[in-house]
């Protein structure tokens, strides 16, 4: 899939959890220090432009 979507770079908690053969770069969100971030994500109204519906 990696290889048909061609994608920037691949967001994983681990290294080793990204498929392909190397040539996407992990952002790797394990060790990152996340605290300025809240826990939760801002409210959004659900409606046919959310990004959850792009799939």
């Amino acid at each position: 899939m990696p290889d048909d979507a061609r994608p920037v770079c691949v967001i994983t908690d681990r290294v080793s959890g990204v498929p392909g053969d190397g040539q996407v770069p992990p952002v790797v969100l394990d060790g990152r220090d996340m605290t300025a971030y809240p826990g939760t994500g801002p409210p959004r109204a659900r409606t046919p432009d959310h990004p959850a519906y792009v799939i």
